[in-house]
């Protein structure tokens, strides 16, 4: 079976996400075909890329629908196939075809008031409204995991409903209920990350999940680095090496309880290149004081909270 990714512009992270997702993907999921991504070009190899432009405003859903509308056209692609942001990231091992097709709750449980406030709660009561009129089932499929998609059944789905039109549909929720598709509710098989988390809390968060989801406001240094170190591994989809930002070097060496002095200062001037500061820690002063100091730099790099997490290697 294949996968899809539908890629916008504007990454926070310069894609990122998807370098990690991808590497999730090999690890992880079970077989897998061919990887398509249709949208931004995302500089990757060992995938098929289709540009296509996000032109609707103020409907990222309609922009989503437009690029898996254009991918069930290709006849290369599998009939069933896999529907996957860059921001999901798949932490336990699982056969693609086996992929369970996750919904939340139903949507008619919900008073109006769930349903106030920002565009995309907005776009979901729509949703409901629109799949109420027409009979369909209610049911929340925009819960932040891949999905299961038939490219015929898709092609007749959206081709009946008006998805372009001002603030869409969540279509998700608009394919699974028109297309009558075997539901899974969910119960702990996703976490949802939406908020910063040291280290730690993200490796308690995560440790009995299958399917890890991000949002923006999550990406922080502690993220970067849990991801680098669960997944140091290029994969064959990726082009270049992971950034400096990621370095593995870095993360061995504040993870060592030996860690070496020295090694230390090649990583600072490599990483933060403050030349005082690296004369300082090249000179012959307080050693002791000196690798405190070191230590200090290094894991706020890293974003790390020494006070009360990480102890200082003397």
């Amino acid at each position: 079976m294949d996968v899809v990714y539908p890629l916008g512009t504007g990454s926070r992270w310069n894609n990122h996400e998807l370098h990690y997702s991808l590497r999730c993907l090999e690890e992880n999921l079970k077989g897998v075909r061919n990887v398509y991504v249709v949208g931004e070009n995302p500089n990757l190899k060992n995938v098929i890329h289709i540009p296509y432009p996000d032109v609707l405003v103020n409907n990222a859903d309609g922009n989503i629908t437009n690029k898996i509308v254009r991918v069930c056209k290709e006849k290369s692609l599998s009939d069933d196939f896999l529907f996957i942001n860059d921001d999901h990231l798949i932490f336990k091992p699982i056969e693609i075809s086996k992929f369970p097709n996750f919904f939340k709750f139903d949507l008619e449980t919900k008073p109006d008031k769930y349903f106030r406030g920002n565009l995309w709660r907005r776009r979901l009561h729509r949703t409901f409204k629109e799949l109420q009129k027409r009979g369909l089932p209610t049911l929340h499929f925009d819960c932040h995991t891949p999905i299961i998609f038939n490219k015929k059944k898709c092609l007749q789905v959206f081709s009946h409903f008006d998805y372009k039109q001002g603030i869409g549909y969540t279509m998700k929720s608009i394919y699974a209920n028109a297309a009558k598709v075997k539901p899974t509710q969910l119960n702990g098989e996703k976490v949802l990350v939406t908020k910063p988390h040291t280290q730690s809390e993200l490796n308690e968060l995560t440790e009995n999940t299958t399917i890890v989801s991000l949002k923006d406001e999550a990406i922080t240094p502690d993220l970067k680095y849990f991801l680098a170190k669960k997944y140091p591994k290029k994969s064959k989809f990726e082009k270049v090496s992971i950034p400096k930002e990621f370095d593995k070097e870095l993360i061995l060496w504040l993870e060592n309880p030996k860690r070496k002095y020295d090694a230390g200062v090649v990583l600072f001037e490599k990483e933060i290149g403050n030349k005082p500061l690296i004369n300082y820690f090249r000179g012959n002063s307080d050693r002791n004081k000196q690798f405190k100091k070191l230590s200090y730099y290094l894991n706020q790099l890293a974003g790390r909270d020494l006070d009360t997490q990480y102890s200082i290697a003397l």
